[in-house]
């Protein structure tokens, strides 16, 4: 069998309600790449919860080939649809939701940045402003606008950044 002209795509697979971690059990039996978008939510020092992102769906990588298998999952509701079609994410919309949920790969070493270093940031509110390297400590980085002039520190777990030139 050639794997290669096999093509993937990543589907939105709704779920009935409050049965998305069923359905997840069911995919991963069957053996189907899927994606459960969830984060900690901390509600005392050091007690939190897990939280679905977006409820009620289930993102699952699929062949062409084996796409109408998901009409028998127990639990789904079937596949979202756009225009009589249906939807395909893109694996940089996956990769998004992965960095929003801070569960992304791709995170940089902070030990790169050093002080006086331009970056641009690719996460959060700040997204896609330029901004100069102040301070750079173990938990926390130290940044600063150029047309505002004061610092701002971030959590450098959650920093996302790209170093310009």
């Amino acid at each position: 069998m050639n794997f290669e002209s096999q093509k993937y795509n990543w589907y939105a697979l709704r779920t009935l309600p409050h049965k998305e971690k069923y359905v997840l059990n069911e995919l991963d039996y069957r053996n189907f790449e899927s994606y459960l978008p969830c984060y900690k939510f901390f509600f005392d020092k050091n007690k939190y919860k897990v939280k679905l992102l977006i409820t009620s769906y289930i993102f699952v990588r699929v062949s062409t080939k084996d796409f109408e298998k998901l009409r028998f999952i127990p639990g789904s509701k079937g596949v979202l649809y756009y225009d009589s079609k249906p939807g395909i994410i893109t694996d940089d919309e996956i990769e998004i939701l992965r960095q929003i949920c801070g569960q992304s790969e791709l995170q940089p070493e902070i030990s790169d940045l050093k002080p006086g270093q331009k970056v641009k940031i690719l996460n959060s509110f700040l997204k896609g402003r330029i901004a100069h390297v102040c301070e750079c400590k173990k938990d926390k980085i130290g940044i600063e606008f150029f047309e505002s002039r004061f610092t701002i520190w971030i959590s450098s777990k959650n920093f996302v950044y790209e170093i310009l030139k």
